[in-house]
């Protein structure tokens, strides 16, 4: 029995796969088991692979049926024997003092039960690193919207997630985006703001399905505004909340534009207001989120372009607000007479 179980799913991806391999291996933190999973119609030479290595502690799983990546994951989780569950993907790096640093911060904190750390990506023109939000409350308020956690770079405990039935939904392509949005409501998740893995753009399965990864969010973000708090998005909110999607740029039409981001306030607005009546989110946090997927929609507008109807929406992120009532009527009638 290990302390830490390391998931690696693998389906084709061998070229990097020994680069992946000797990272764990590496570790200083050495109280760990290695569970490769190895998908049904998988290259032959993933199984050569792992064979070189003569260390028990490498453990090779054949899938003899096609299960997919939320399946073989899920049967990754329910073979392991530790307390602590690592992810990584096939071609991705764990440096050296990653388990170390992840297994103390959750020894210590009885109520986090998933620990990720900032991430280098890294790829042909791409080299840039991670920097996801690093408190409990940053961290479950960001992940509403986006997926925040470098999925290669998790650590969970697993008894929280037998116990309450988190495993992966083979339904979903974003199947880790999908897990952390139900996670939220049963233990708390941090980031460490150290670079501690590397990941290799390109080479990752989630590459290949990032269309579908972007489409899925809306459906994701949906179910959590429901669920947390009691807010059914109309169809037409679909494009304001696909993740890494701007649809305001390609709009030239500027009355039809005005409209959107008049449609994009009411939307932040009600779900800051239904926060504060049921405060599921910290406030402040969410108030950060809020703002930054305001800054990234009106990202390059002229200045004067949205400042006239956001600013009754500025109330939520500054103190002592007062109203401006000329702005308040200007809101009223600029949203009611574009068409």
């Amino acid at each position: 029995m290990s302390r830490i179980s390391v998931v690696l799913p693998v389906y084709n991806s061998w070229e990097n796969l020994r680069d992946t391999i000797d990272s764990i291996i590496n570790q200083t933190y050495t109280d760990w088991e290695i569970i490769i999973i190895n998908e049904y119609g998988s290259n032959e030479i993933v199984e050569k692979i792992v064979s070189t290595y003569k260390n028990n502690k490498i453990i090779f799983i054949q899938n003899d049926t096609r299960l997919g990546l939320s399946e073989s994951l899920n049967k990754g989780i329910r073979l392991s024997s530790g307390e602590y569950i690592a992810r990584i993907d096939s071609g991705d790096i764990s440096y050296r003092n990653r388990f170390r640093k992840q297994v103390d911060l959750l020894e210590q904190n009885d109520s986090i039960g998933v620990c990720g750390t900032y991430q280098r990506h890294k790829g042909k023109r791409v080299n840039w690193v991670h920097k996801t939000p690093i408190s409990k409350e940053d961290c479950k308020a960001a992940l509403l919207f986006d997926c925040e956690l470098c999925h290669s770079t998790v650590m969970f405990k697993k008894d929280i997630f037998e116990k309450n039935n988190l495993y992966y939904d083979k339904k979903y392509y974003a199947e880790d985006f999908e897990l952390w949005s139900r996670v939220v409501e049963f233990t708390n998740i941090v980031n460490i703001p150290e670079e501690l893995g590397l990941y290799r753009v390109g080479d990752n399965i989630t590459d290949k399905k990032k269309e579908n990864i972007i489409s899925e969010s809306v459906r994701i973000v949906k179910k959590s505004l429901k669920k947390y708090l009691e807010i059914d998005v109309s169809d037409r909110y679909d494009d304001y909340i696909k993740n890494w999607t701007n649809p305001f740029k390609n709009e030239r039409n500027l009355n039809i534009r005005k409209k959107m981001y008049l449609e994009y306030i009411e939307l932040l607005t009600n779900i800051y207001k239904k926060n504060l009546d049921i405060g599921f989110y910290n406030e402040n946090s969410l108030k950060k989120i809020i703002n930054l997927k305001w800054k990234n929609m009106k990202y390059r507008e002229p200045k004067d372009f949205t400042k006239g109807f956001e600013r009754e929406f500025e109330y939520i992120f500054k103190k002592n607000y007062i109203p401006n009532f000329f702005n308040i009527i200007y809101f009223y009638y600029s949203h009611n007479k574009i068409i």
